[in-house]
Parts: C-alpha cells; structure tokens; sequence
C-alpha cells in the first residue's frame, strides 16, 4: 500500500485508484516467486512514463511474498 497503493490496488477483486493502472495482486500473484523476488530486488520497471522504478528492500520483499499468500479479503 504504501509504494503502490497511490496508484494500483493492492487487493483481491478491488479496482485500482488509476484506471489504467492494473491490480497488483493480481498481476505479482501470476509470478513465480522466484522471479518476484528477482524484479522487486532489481527495481520494477513499467513502460509507462510516470511508473517511478522503485527497489524494494529483502524485508519488504519479505512482507510482500507473505502477503501474496495469503488472501486480503
């Protein structure tokens, strides 16, 4: 919520607060794990202009994998 709720949804079936932005539980949830890790440690990127390119750190990589485990209804 707080790198990327301004902007996407956080959570399962909620529309993002940008239209076009897509829902983030969706779309990191179709990631292998592994290779999650490997996009948030490196820096996310988006081909749209505004996306800022944000690292996150090995905590909130952490935080971020146990969350997507779960379910946030």
């Amino acid at each position: 919520k707080k790198r990327c709720g301004r902007c996407h949804a956080v959570g399962a079936a909620v529309k993002s607060p940008i239209g076009a932005a897509p829902n983030l539980w969706d779309r990191l949830r179709s990631y292998p794990s592994e290779r999650l890790d490997i996009e948030l440690a490196e820096g996310m990127g988006s081909r749209h202009p505004t996306m800022p390119q944000i690292q996150f750190t090995a905590e909130e990589i952490a935080a971020l994998q146990s969350y997507l485990a779960g379910d946030p209804r």
